[in-house]
């Protein structure tokens, strides 16, 4: 239910869950979303230290650095996505 309303909220957990959704489907991201939650609710717990939320805009920058790091290393090894 927690993962749902994260789902239209603006926050780096409502850009993850969207992402996943895009690639996977709405099930699996709610399990992921879901998976995502407790870990960070875990370690909140565990280190006793409040959760700062770095913002869906901060999220879907450093996804794109990923994927434009990724694109240049598969670029360069000489591999594509065409069969």
């Amino acid at each position: 239910m927690a993962t749902q309303s994260l789902a239209r909220s603006d926050c780096a957990l409502g850009a993850f869950y969207w992402r996943i959704r895009v690639r996977h489907g709405g099930p699996k991201a709610v399990t992921a979303t879901a998976h995502k939650l407790a870990r960070i609710v875990y370690f909140m717990l565990k280190t006793q230290q409040p959760y700062h939320d770095p913002g869906s805009d901060y999220y879907e920058e450093q996804y794109c650095i990923r994927a434009s790091r990724s694109l240049k290393r598969r670029a360069s090894s000489g591999l594509s996505d065409v069969g």
